[in-house]
Protein backbone atom coordinates (compact mmCIF):
# COMPACT_ATOMS: atom_id res chain seq x y z
CA UNK A 1 0.00 0.00 0.00
CA UNK A 2 2.79 2.42 0.88
CA UNK A 3 4.49 1.74 -2.45
CA UNK A 4 1.27 2.68 -4.28
CA UNK A 5 1.12 6.03 -2.48
CA UNK A 6 4.80 6.60 -3.23
CA UNK A 7 4.33 5.69 -6.91
CA UNK A 8 1.52 8.24 -7.35
CA UNK A 9 2.98 11.05 -5.23
CA UNK A 10 6.72 10.84 -6.07
CA UNK A 11 6.44 13.33 -8.94
CA UNK A 12 5.32 16.10 -6.57
CA UNK A 13 7.54 18.16 -4.31
CA UNK A 14 7.70 16.82 -0.75
CA UNK A 15 6.40 20.07 0.79
CA UNK A 16 3.35 20.00 -1.53
CA UNK A 17 2.53 16.43 -0.52
CA UNK A 18 2.97 17.26 3.15
CA UNK A 19 0.74 20.35 2.92
CA UNK A 20 -1.93 18.38 1.02
CA UNK A 21 -1.75 15.72 3.74
CA UNK A 22 -2.36 18.32 6.44
CA UNK A 23 -5.31 19.75 4.51
CA UNK A 24 -6.76 16.28 3.90
CA UNK A 25 -6.53 15.37 7.59
CA UNK A 26 -8.66 18.41 8.41
CA UNK A 27 -11.04 18.03 5.46
CA UNK A 28 -11.77 14.29 5.16
CA UNK A 29 -13.26 11.86 7.64
CA UNK A 30 -11.08 8.93 6.47
CA UNK A 31 -7.42 8.60 5.50
CA UNK A 32 -6.99 10.35 2.11
CA UNK A 33 -6.60 8.44 -1.12
CA UNK A 34 -3.67 9.38 -3.37
CA UNK A 35 -6.12 10.89 -5.89
CA UNK A 36 -7.51 13.19 -3.18
CA UNK A 37 -4.01 14.38 -2.33
CA UNK A 38 -3.25 14.95 -6.02
CA UNK A 39 -6.43 17.03 -6.33
CA UNK A 40 -5.41 19.21 -3.38
CA UNK A 41 -1.91 19.68 -4.83
CA UNK A 42 -3.31 20.58 -8.27
CA UNK A 43 -5.72 23.10 -6.73
CA UNK A 44 -2.90 24.79 -4.83
CA UNK A 45 -0.71 24.98 -7.92
CA UNK A 46 -3.57 26.46 -9.96
CA UNK A 47 -4.30 29.00 -7.21
CA UNK A 48 -0.68 30.21 -7.08
CA UNK A 49 -0.41 30.94 -10.80
CA UNK A 50 -1.27 34.51 -11.63
CA UNK A 51 -2.33 35.51 -15.10
CA UNK A 52 0.61 37.90 -15.28
CA UNK A 53 3.16 37.23 -17.96
CA UNK A 54 6.26 39.33 -18.55
CA UNK A 55 6.87 38.57 -22.22
CA UNK A 56 5.21 39.49 -25.54
CA UNK A 57 2.37 37.21 -26.65
CA UNK A 58 4.37 35.87 -29.61
CA UNK A 59 7.41 34.99 -27.48
CA UNK A 60 8.24 31.26 -27.22
CA UNK A 61 9.57 31.90 -23.69
CA UNK A 62 7.38 33.47 -21.00
CA UNK A 63 8.10 34.55 -17.43
CA UNK A 64 5.44 34.06 -14.77
CA UNK A 65 5.38 35.01 -11.06
CA UNK A 66 4.41 32.62 -8.26
CA UNK A 67 4.87 29.35 -10.16
CA UNK A 68 6.52 26.22 -8.77
CA UNK A 69 9.77 25.27 -10.52
CA UNK A 70 9.55 21.74 -11.95
CA UNK A 71 13.21 21.10 -11.10
CA UNK A 72 13.83 22.40 -7.57
CA UNK A 73 10.25 22.97 -6.37
CA UNK A 74 10.69 26.60 -5.31
CA UNK A 75 7.81 29.02 -5.91
CA UNK A 76 8.76 32.28 -7.58
CA UNK A 77 9.46 33.80 -10.98
CA UNK A 78 9.58 30.91 -13.42
CA UNK A 79 10.46 30.73 -17.07
CA UNK A 80 8.06 28.77 -19.27
CA UNK A 81 9.48 27.23 -22.40
CA UNK A 82 7.24 24.69 -24.10
CA UNK A 83 5.56 22.90 -21.18
CA UNK A 84 8.40 23.22 -18.69
CA UNK A 85 8.54 25.68 -15.79
CA UNK A 86 11.94 26.50 -14.31
CA UNK A 87 13.19 29.17 -11.92
CA UNK A 88 16.03 31.45 -13.03
CA UNK A 89 18.65 29.36 -11.26
CA UNK A 90 17.55 26.05 -12.81
CA UNK A 91 17.02 27.60 -16.25
CA UNK A 92 20.37 29.40 -16.43
CA UNK A 93 22.47 27.19 -14.18
CA UNK A 94 23.57 30.30 -12.25
CA UNK A 95 23.13 31.05 -8.56
CA UNK A 96 21.26 34.15 -7.37
CA UNK A 97 24.61 35.79 -6.60
CA UNK A 98 25.94 35.09 -10.10
CA UNK A 99 22.76 36.48 -11.66
CA UNK A 100 23.01 39.62 -9.49
CA UNK A 101 26.68 40.06 -10.48
CA UNK A 102 25.79 39.84 -14.18
CA UNK A 103 23.05 42.47 -13.76
CA UNK A 104 25.48 44.74 -11.91
CA UNK A 105 28.06 44.36 -14.69
CA UNK A 106 25.44 45.13 -17.33
CA UNK A 107 24.26 48.17 -15.39
CA UNK A 108 27.83 49.49 -15.12
CA UNK A 109 28.32 49.08 -18.87
CA UNK A 110 25.08 50.93 -19.61
CA UNK A 111 26.11 53.83 -17.35
CA UNK A 112 29.06 54.38 -19.66
CA UNK A 113 26.80 55.27 -22.60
Amino acid sequence: MVSAYYYVLKKYHESDVQEAGYQAMEKYKYFPKPSELVSLIAKKQADTQYEANFAPDNSPVKIWPNVRCRICGKIGMCIQEDDTWQCRQCYTGLTNEEIADRWEQATEKLRGF
